[in-house]
């Protein structure tokens, strides 16, 4: 399936409000495996590279930043973990052999306490073998965990469909109503789900139906979704969801390069929550090396006019200057620290400095659009 667009390489950085407690956590995101066909080293090379970040500084492109990747609170998985053997149709069979390939690749991981999965096209058939799988592993095919603050939500999006026709279905629809309703709105909550939520992505399988995403995006649109995962489109690449919700496809594909039609990012995925923000940084298990940053990708926070108005007068100004110059080269518990004010999108260092000004100054006496 051909994106809308690709980036070959995306370094993200996503900011949210209302998120007082301090969280500091990483985790690990693969996707689109397809256990089953194809060369299967490629997933223990992943599994080897994800053992081996914990403790490695992170690339040097991201300028100050110098601390080195903390252990993995988890490690999740984006769907199309298998697609059977031998590869024979379309829509193919998963069997037990390659779903207990996938189990005895993450077993194989260094210290992280937990995996977790959602379930892809290539992972659907009939008789529901890989859903049943995840119900045994996490209680049902969908299902959510909390971590630091953070509530995580799994989808399946044919729990009610098929891989032509997804679909959450009204019991999903009623569990993740039922969720939200007990929790408080200002939550942080991290989304999952192979295919995306927005039905206007092309056909029919890489989405929603019309009905249930109004339905889902109604759900959340005043929530505090930080952002929303998906697999599927085996690139790394980020979309606006009706322009206020980010959804997030943040690996590539896991199986020999050359092998299928769709061979675009040979990228898995690192994401660190730091107090108010999610970083993303690609990692190429081809190269065995960090994706590189595109800063020509970062326009969508390069062209945030929300960032740099301290003040919420819509214009940035002297108002927002006096700000600034409080905080100048605070850090978190001084005085005058202020997170607002540390707005650079790359990976936070906690300090108000001259990359922020930058950004406030590319801005200076501009209106919010």
């Amino acid at each position: 399936m051909k994106p809308f667009f690709c980036l070959s390489v995306i370094f993200l950085v996503l900011s949210w409000q209302s998120f007082c407690v301090a969280r500091n956590f990483t985790f690990f995101v693969w996707t689109d495996s397809h256990i089953g066909v194809c060369n299967s080293s490629v997933r223990d090379d992943i599994i080897t590279q994800m053992n081996a970040r914990p403790g490695n500084l992170y690339p040097s492109y991201l300028l100050l930043y110098t601390r080195p990747v903390r252990e993995p609170a988890f490690v999740l998985h984006l769907g199309d973990i298998t697609e059977g053997t031998p590869k024979s149709t379309r829509w193919d069979n998963p069997d037990a052999a390659s779903y207990l390939s996938y189990i005895q690749c993450i077993s194989n991981l260094a210290a992280t306490p937990y995996t977790c999965e959602v379930i892809g096209n290539h992972d659907y058939t009939s008789d529901h073998y890989i859903q049943n799988q995840i119900t045994e592993r996490h209680g049902n095919s969908y299902y959510s965990f909390e971590h630091e603050g953070v509530l995580f939500i799994m989808l399946d999006p044919y729990k009610a469909g098929d891989v032509t026709s997804p679909s959450l279905g009204s019991t999903q629809i009623n569990w993740l109503q039922q969720k939200l309703d007990s929790i408080l709105p200002d939550t942080p909550l991290i989304f999952s789900m192979h295919i995306s939520p927005d039905y206007t992505l092309g056909a029919s399988y890489n989405h929603l139906n019309e009905s249930e995403s109004n339905t889902l995006y109604n759900m959340l649109i005043n929530r505090n979704v930080l952002t929303f995962l998906m697999g599927h489109w085996h690139s790394v690449q980020l979309r606006i969801w009706n322009g206020t919700i980010d959804v997030l496809t943040p690996a590539g594909y896991s199986y020999s390069p050359g092998c299928g039609s769709n061979d675009l990012d040979e990228l898995w995925g690192v994401i660190r929550i730091l107090n108010n923000r999610i970083d993303h940084i690609p990692y190429n298990w081809q190269s065995n090396k960090w994706g590189t940053a595109s800063q020509s990708k970062l326009s969508k926070y390069f062209d945030d006019s929300t960032l740099g108005d301290l003040n919420s007068d819509e214009a940035i100004d002297n108002a927002d200057l006096l700000i600034m110059s409080d905080a100048w080269l605070s850090t978190p518990g001084q005085g005058n620290w202020n997170e607002q004010c540390d707005i650079s999108p790359s990976i936070p260092d906690d300090r108000v400095n001259i990359r922020d000004f930058v950004i406030m100054a590319s801005k200076w006496q501009g209106r919010r659009r």
